[in-house]
């Protein structure tokens, strides 16, 4: 009758077959992310996939204006652009919403600070008062004084 090998005999022939082989002689059987780095390097194919000089005509174009060159492709996009307008399918106008929230604010920006220098004009204050230790002592809020001269 065959008697089986022993357990650390089974461990020595899978280490040499290890060795031999050219692979991970792992023993508690974990994971240890073999898998995962035995696999073909991504690197070099995505170099191939793309090119190596990322040129545009657009580039080249804005470097050399002098030549007076002529992107084709952005002409005929373009012409494409020019022909839905005309027919009434283009973009529509860009809005002018924030445009006018903005000098909104700038104006009410600018009054404000007008309002503020025409206080100062008519209340003089001692040079070493800041305006806040000034509004404590006349008991002024800073929108009171907004309404005294708007």
């Amino acid at each position: 009758m065959l008697k089986l090998p022993s357990k650390k005999r089974l461990q020595e022939v899978s280490s040499v077959i290890s060795r031999i082989f050219g692979t991970t002689f792992n023993v508690d059987s974990r994971r240890n992310g073999n898998r995962v780095l035995r696999q073909r390097l991504r690197g070099p194919t995505v170099l191939e996939y793309y090119s190596r000089m990322n040129v545009v005509p657009k580039t080249i174009i804005r470097s050399f204006p002098e030549l007076k060159l002529v992107d084709p492709i952005e002409e005929s996009r373009k012409a494409d652009v020019d022909r839905r307008r005309r027919r009434g399918k283009g973009p529509p106008p860009k809005s002018k919403v924030m445009f006018f929230r903005w000098v909104d604010f700038v104006f009410a920006m600018s009054i404000g600070v007008f309002s503020y220098f025409l206080y100062e004009k008519n209340h003089p204050r001692p040079e070493h008062c800041s305006l806040n230790e000034l509004l404590q002592r006349r008991k002024y809020s800073r929108s009171s004084i907004v309404e005294e001269y708007v």
